[in-house]
């Protein structure tokens, strides 16, 4: 694989590598079939043909919105935060990084310990987040945060 100078255009690559892989997929478990395949199914999986000007397209407008999402007081529907990295990495760092998602009903943990030679190891956990701890004071939602990142 190859690595891009910018972010943004690494992302856009991998997301046509991954539409395209999906449509593959699909064309692939459909030829697999044993007997043949009904032609709902066949009609259903025409529409995940998709010719690779029309995923470069795709591929296209999502790069330009995550660049517009960027975008301080951008109207993009897809927001981002800068992340303020300046290079790539390397694959040879080392340390530990820890992630954290709280989204509407679960927590997420995600520890990875970098190994340098672009080695890795991941330790992750999924938490259910009552609701009730949703409004309860801000207190009550961090230590539930810190006492599963330390059951991690």
């Amino acid at each position: 694989s190859q690595v891009s100078a910018n972010p943004v255009a690494a992302v856009g690559g991998a997301v046509k590598k991954t539409l395209g892989g999906v449509a593959n997929a699909v064309r692939g478990a459909l030829r697999l079939r044993r007997g043949g395949v009904p032609p709902q199914l066949k009609e259903v999986s025409k529409e995940f043909n998709l010719e690779v000007d029309t995923l470069t397209k795709i591929k296209d407008e999502m790069v330009l919105e995550m660049d517009c999402g960027l975008s301080v007081g951008s109207n993009s529907p897809l927001l981002m935060l800068p992340t303020h990295l300046t290079k790539l990495p390397s694959g040879q760092e080392t340390g530990d990084i820890i992630a954290l998602d709280l989204g509407g009903t679960n927590f997420r943990v995600l520890k990875v310990k970098l190994l340098g030679a672009g080695k890795w190891e991941v330790d992750s956990g999924k938490f259910r987040v009552d609701e009730s701890l949703m409004y309860a004071p801000g207190e009550q939602l961090f230590d539930f945060i810190a006492e599963k990142v330390k059951e991690k």
